[in-house]
């Protein structure tokens, strides 16, 4: 029923942000149990995104699912990703 909820001048009602906070919280969860397994911290997922993010474009992986990976991993922080 709250996304039911149309705001005429095209905004969106304050629960949203409070559904997106709660989505974030969730993949934040599902990332650290699958950072878990893989013997990972946050900190090497940050630096093997920012590797990966440099590298890209420098030929040896022609993207190859690197843009897609990057975007999986970042798309929960996007408001207007969640809005879709």
């Amino acid at each position: 029923p709250h996304f039911l909820v149309v705001c005429e001048d095209g905004s969106y009602p304050l629960a949203w942000t409070s559904f997106h906070l709660e989505y974030k919280q969730v993949f934040e969860r599902q990332l650290d149990k699958t950072l878990v397994k893989l013997a990972m911290s946050q900190q090497d997922l940050v630096e093997l995104c920012a590797w990966l993010k440099a590298e890209n474009g420098q030929g040896w992986q022609s993207d190859d699912g690197v843009n897609a990976f990057l975007e999986a991993i970042t798309v929960c922080d996007d408001y207007e990703s969640f809005l879709r």
